[in-house]
Formats: structure tokens, C-alpha cells, sequence
């Protein structure tokens, strides 16, 4: 047995590890419940609990639980068969002590024990390490599997998928005046389950639905994930963050506007469980202030990551589509959409790893509960699980699971051109349950103040797709409909229901955006252009460098046989090279020529074919300023 320890207080007192005797006394101890024992431990240790793993960044997981005043208590953690190993700790003086474990690989299993001073020990069997998923928000993130489409059937043959080692937790809404120590329990929530029926019955369907793409399309049947639901209907962005948080953003609390009571009963309480990513839907009941969401928003970012003290991924649901109070205002629903776009690292810089998720095109006018509880949280997981995989697992590179993005929107006369990202096969199509479609309305607007300006008017335009190929995709608006006025700014998809929507070859829809022209995002452009500009800058240092080292060697041979160059051996071989290479680029420059007017088109031919030009340009007066006909 390795005497290293696997633990560490994160209180700072010392530690020290087990004798072997003590030990194995531990390890044959039989498991009691929390009420039997002198120390208690929140809900979610239990079995089948499931923790976060390490990704070779050295990331650890928690444990955290309850004691009296200064108790010893003693943690034993069994890594599987052949490794076992303890450390004791001393709870703080109001009780509470919590266990930092050394990082681990995914797919480790075990068990852990926790000791008090009576010697009762509290355990939780089947434990696993592996990708931790914290799904919470409003009704749509609580909305059940049984309330989704096919959800009878998706219960009852979801124990048939084979996912062996995904764990499910699923805590119950509610709210607290105080931080609480636990989350609030009911019979049917606060433990942890493997995939059976009753568990995945009233899991959060969006939380499901992306691990079961994740699991079945992306990671493997096997691969070990845990999902813990906690979400409360109806609740707002003030419930979500503390008061003084709040109060960064002009938001007291009142008799009919409490704050932080979300924060005190669902998130505090989980503040020492590590996990790899959030999974947020919330928004709703927002979109009567717009502003105060923003700021909301970007507070509460900031608010949880401290709590966590980490930068976790958040993957953020865009409002779907629904018929709001006959009271709100046109387009409050698509500005709190943009506004949610913006948390992401392509847009304004506002949040780093903040990805959206839009869903715009999910309209369910015959939902049970409401449009707003769209049912199709099938598809939602599906867009929800290639973010994640592209985003927190590193996966499509080529960034094939990501949505259209808009790159660039110019004003060139009567005309605005957009240029899209991410655009393999750009292509406008009507959305579900849409009425009027694309053919009478594509859902793109021009307006005519600045795009966060109240006096902004919005008009909606026909758009006309005017070419697309592997990463880019290009449309072009008229402005004619304004008359004589300019137009100062672009949208799409603002309206409370989409009508119509851009989507790409994977089937996923542009987001929301409304832009002040111009516009061009500050993260750089992936397309085909953008990649040979780079590669020929990259070409004219080679060019110099290959002269550099070769000049030389040519000279002696020029000067040795003039009429006809021998010398033989490598440098003879170089130069056929380098003529082959010269005639190679020739061909490449032929093309670019030839094929010019498509990088005009999507706005690349001074960033491509101009540096071409000048490369060679370049290289053939230098070699007449050196006189040498070699080059």
C-alpha cells in the first residue's frame, strides 16, 4: 500500500495519514445512514455518486460534510481494488470540514468512508470519477423527460442505451431567505442513480437528451459522466446572485422582488462539488428589461465563477420562441436573444468561455405547458451536446458543431453585405409551425439609429444568398425599402416567433444578432481566404530564407559554366527544387487570378490575392537588383 496520502484538508490544519491497522478497520466498517452518525454528510454523497475526474490539468474533487465544533474526522477514499488511502482532518469551529482529493483519471472507480469521533462511519459505495454536468436555470432546464416528446418511450428504453457509466442527480426547486448547508430533499430527489427508469422520469430533459448525443455520437456508451439537475421554474436573474451582486446592478430586493434566494438554496449549497461545465437555461422572465438582464448576466458570470474559483465552461440556451404578454414590446424577446449571444468569445468579449446554444426555431404552439415549453428537447440536447463537444472536449476542430456566425456587416450603397463563419452550406429554411415561412419573410431587418438606440427602427428585408462553400457563406440585403434614409444597423431573428432561419450543413441555425454597421467580430476569420493569406505570408519568408542559403551556391555555378550550369551533387538538386517550386507557384498564382472574383466576394481579395501578387512581384526585382539570371 502506498503511504502517500490521497487528500488534503482544504481548511489548511494538518493532516496525517492512517496506520495500516486503523485502516483496514475502516474499510470493514458497515455504511450507516447520515442520522446514525456523529458526523453528516450532504445529500449528494451517496452511492453511485459520481466526481469530477482530472484531465491531466490537475484538477481535483470534493468532499464537504458536517460535524461538531473542532470534531477529528477521519476520510478514506479506495481508488478502485489496490488503492486505498486516508487522511484526517479537523472540522472548523461551526462544524463544517470539506476534503480536497488528489486529481484522477476518468473511468476510476470506488468508495469512500467518512469517520467521526464515535466511530460511526457514513460511506458512499460505486462512486466514479469521470465529466461532471451541472444543468440549472428556469422551466426549461427543469422541464421533465416525461414531458418531452416520445417521453414515455425514451423512459422506459432508456436502462436498453447501454450507458453503464452515466450517474444521475436530480435536486428539488426551491428557496431560502439563508445560504442553506443542503440542498432541499423529497422522496423522489437528492441521490445519486445510475440510468434506471424512475431516475431519468423526472431528470431535466435538456441535461438528458445532451448526454445521450454526447454519449452515443461523441464520447462512447461507456464513457463516465454525471448530471446534477437543480432548476426553478419561473425564477429571474435576481434570484440566481447574492445581494450585493444584485445591487451592482441597480437591484434591491423588496416584499414582491426577493433576491439570492435561488443562489441560497441551490447553488451554495453545491459550492464545494467540482464539476467540468454548466449547462443554463434562463431567460424568460427577463425579457421585460433587457438591460438589466445584460448587466444581470454578466455579473452573475462572475459571481459563480468565483464561487467555484474556477472558469468552467457555461453552454447558454438562447430564448426559444413564444408569445409573450400582449403588453411587451415588439422584439423584447430577440434583444434579450442577442444579449445572450453576446456571452460567448466570437461577440464582445464580455465572458470567457460563455458558448450560446440558439433555439429560436423550437416553436411548440401546441405544448401542454405553454410554447415557452417546447417539447423537442431532443434537438435542444443535440445542439447542446456538439458545444460541449467542440468546446469542452476539444472535438471537430474544422468547427463543424458550431452555428453560422457573422464575421463581417459592411453598407456599400444601397446593398449591406454579411459574411458568415461556419457556413458549410449556408442555406435559409422555414422554421416549425411557421406560418408566413421564408418565402414572405427570411427574418432578416435593417434599421435606422444604431442597434441598441431606443429611437431604432426595424425593417424587415427579403435576403438573397449569394454564395457559400466550405467555411464561408454570404448574404446581401437590400436598403431600399428605407427610401432615401441610411441604414445604420442589421438584424436577424428578432422577432418573438422566427418565421425563418440560415442554417448550416449540420442542421444548426445562425443566432440572433442585431449589429450597428459596420460590424466585424474581433476574433479571427477561419475561412479558406483568410487561411491562404496566412500561407502565403508563411511562403514569402521561405522564399527569402531559401535565397538566403542558396544564392551562393548557384553563383559558383553560374560563374563555373555559364552556358550550361553542371557542378552535379546536392546543390545541382536543390536548384531543380527550387525552379520546380517556382513554377508550382507560378500555377497557384494562375488560379488565384482566374478565381479572383470569389475572394472578392466575400470581401478577402486584398488579403489574399494583393499579398500573392506582391510576393512575386517582390522576389523578381530582387533578383534583378542582384543580376543574377539564376533567379
Amino acid at each position: 500500500m502506498d503511504s502517500c496520502p490521497c487528500s488534503r484538508p482544504v481548511s489548511g490544519l494538518i493532516w496525517r495519514a492512517a496506520s495500516i491497522q486503523k485502516l483496514l478497520v475502516l474499510i470493514f466498517v458497515s455504511g450507516l445512514s447520515v442520522n446514525d452518525a456523529s458526523v453528516r454528510m450532504p445529500s449528494f454523497f451517496s452511492d453511485n455518486m459520481a466526481l469530477q475526474a482530472d484531465h491531466g490539468t490537475g484538477t481535483p474533487s470534493f468532499i464537504n460534510g458536517f460535524a461538531t465544533s473542532l470534531e477529528p474526522i477521519e476520510v478514506v477514499v479506495s481508488y478502485g481494488t489496490d488503492r486505498t488511502f486516508s487522511t484526517q482532518i479537523v472540522a472548523d469551529a461551526a462544524g463544517h470540514f470539506v476534503v480536497q482529493l488528489d486529481p484522477v483519471p476518468a473511468r476510476t472507480t470506488g468508495w469512500i468512508s467518512v469517520t467521526g469521533k464515535d466511530g460511526k462511519t457514513v460511506r458512499a459505495n460505486n462512486v466514479i470519477w469521470g465529466d461532471i454536468f451541472f444543468c440549472s436555470g428556469q422551466s426549461n432546464m427543469q422541464h421533465e423527460v416525461i414531458n418531452s416528446f416520445n417521453g414515455a418511450e425514451e423512459v422506459e428504453n432508456a436502462p436498453n442505451l447501454n450507458f453503464s457509466n452515466l450517474r444521475l442527480f436530480r435536486g428539488a426547486p426551491t428557496d431560502s431567505v439563508a445560504p442553506r448547508d443542503d440542498l432541499y430533499s423529497t422522496q423522489k430527489t437528492n441521490s445519486w442513480h445510475n440510468v434506471e427508469k424512475k431516475a431519468v422520469y423526472g431528470m431535466s430533459a435538456i441535461c438528458w437528451y445532451t448526454a445521450k448525443h454526447l454519449l452515443m455520437h461523441h464520447m462512447g456508451r461507456d464513457y463516465p459522466m454525471g448530471l446534477m439537475s437543480i432548476a426553478s421554474g419561473g425564477s429571474v436573474m435576481r434570484d440566481w446572485m447574492t445581494k450585493p451582486t444584485a445591487a451592482k446592478c441597480g437591484i434591491y430586493p423588496n416584499e414582491s422582488n426577493p433576491v439570492g434566494e435561488a443562489f441560497n438554496a441551490m447553488l451554495w449549497p453545491v459550492r464545494h462539488m467540482a464539476f467540468g461545465a454548466m449547462l443554463w437555461m434562463q431567460g424568460e422572465d427577463n425579457i421585460n428589461d433587457p438591460g438589466a438582464f445584460e448587466c444581470s448576466m454578466k455579473q452573475w458570470l462572475s459571481e459563480v465563477r468565483h464561487l467555484w474559483a474556477k472558469k468552467f465552461w457555461v453552454f447558454q440556451g438562447q430564448l426559444g420562441s413564444f408569445l409573450p404578454h400582449p403588453y411587451t414590446e415588439d422584439f423584447v424577446i430577440g434583444k434579450v436573444r442577442v444579449l445572450q449571444g453576446k456571452f460567448q468569445p466570437d461577440q464582445s468579449q464580455l465572458a470567457e468561455n460563455v458558448a450560446a446554444v440558439p433555439l429560436f426555431d423550437t416553436y411548440d404552439p401546441d405544448a401542454p405547458n405553454q410554447p415557452v415549453h417546447f417539447r423537442n428537447k431532443s434537438e435542444a440536447g443535440r445542439r447542446f451536446a456538439l458545444q460541449v463537444a467542440h468546446n469542452y472536449f476539444g472535438m471537430y476542430e474544422d468547427a463543424s458543431a458550431l452555428s453560422p456566425r457573422l464575421v463581417r456587416a459592411e453598407l456599400r450603397g444601397t446593398l449591406i453585405h454579411l459574411y458568415f463563419d461556419f457556413a458549410r452550406d449556408l442555406h435559409l429554411n422555414d422554421t416549425a409551425h411557421c406560418k408566413r415561412c421564408c418565402k414572405s419573410r427570411n427574418e432578416f431587418f435593417i434599421g435606422t439609429e444604431a442597434a441598441d438606440s431606443p429611437a431604432n427602427v426595424w425593417h424587415p428585408v427579403k435576403a438573397r444568398l449569394i454564395e457559400t462553400d466550405n467555411s464561408t457563406g454570404y448574404i446581401r440585403l437590400s436598403t431600399k425599402v428605407l427610401g432615401d434614409v441610411k441604414a445604420k444597423s442589421v438584424g436577424y431573428a428578432l422577432s418573438h416567433i422566427p418565421q425563418c432561419a440560415a442554417y448550416n450543413s449540420a442542421s444548426l441555425p445562425a443566432g440572433s444578432f442585431a449589429h450597428t454597421l459596420p460590424f466585424a467580430t474581433t476574433v479571427p476569420r477561419t475561412s479558406r481566404a483568410g487561411k491562404f493569406a496566412t500561407f502565403m505570408r508563411a511562403v514569402e519568408t521561405d522564399f527569402t530564407r531559401v535565397k538566403d542559403n542558396y544564392r551562393p551556391s548557384i553563383e559558383s555555378h553560374v560563374k563555373s559554366s555559364p552556358a550550361k550550369p553542371t557542378g552535379g551533387g546536392g546543390s545541382h538538386g536543390s536548384v531543380q527544387k527550387f525552379i520546380l517550386f517556382i513554377l508550382a507557384s507560378g500555377v497557384a498564382l494562375f488560379w488565384l487570378m482566374q478565381n479572383s472574383h470569389k475572394f472578392r466576394r466575400i470581401g478577402q481579395s486584398r488579403t489574399t490575392v494583393k499579398p500573392v501578387v506582391e510576393v512575386v512581384t517582390r522576389l523578381h526585382n530582387s533578383g534583378n537588383r542582384q543580376g543574377n539570371r539564376a533567379w
